[in-house]
């Protein structure tokens, strides 16, 4: 198992170590590394523009029907990234951790602009599994 964090292109408070930029992925690289992250653990640092990401949000809501906000765009950008890294055979998973409804007022329903190096044009989502949890939820 290999684990690939995804950090904003425009900040990359992974790789720095500190708050060295603006981006408009809400809910990571909040300007400081949690004592808690052990960086030594972890594998290349995936960097995702924000723009791209984006645009994969919307992509996903539009395609596949899933309203998801910017972060998780951000993080199937970053798996594909990986996969591709890895091999065309890698199995690479991914977390949708939120859902659009606080972002409804952001960048994530603008008309954002494709930019060269973006990967979200290219790629041809097809269907998608959910997996269930493993212990039983609480009422």
């Amino acid at each position: 198992v290999r684990v690939h964090p995804g950090e904003p292109a425009e900040s990359p408070t992974l790789s720095v170590g500190c708050h060295v930029g603006d981006h408009r992925i809400q809910g990571i690289s909040d300007e400081f590394v949690p004592p808690v992250v052990n960086l030594a653990g972890l594998d290349a640092i995936i960097p995702v523009p924000d723009g791209d990401a984006i645009l994969m949000a919307q992509k996903l809501a539009s395609e596949l029907g899933l309203g998801v906000g910017i972060s998780s765009g951000a993080n199937l950008l970053a798996a594909l990234e990986a996969q591709e890294r890895l091999s065309p055979d890698a199995v690479a998973v991914t977390i949708f951790c939120d859902d659009n409804k606080k972002y409804l007022t952001t960048a994530l329903t603008g008309k954002e602009p494709v930019r060269p190096g973006y990967r979200t044009p290219h790629v041809e989502l097809q269907s998608y599994r959910v997996i269930p949890p493993l212990s039983p939820q609480l009422p």
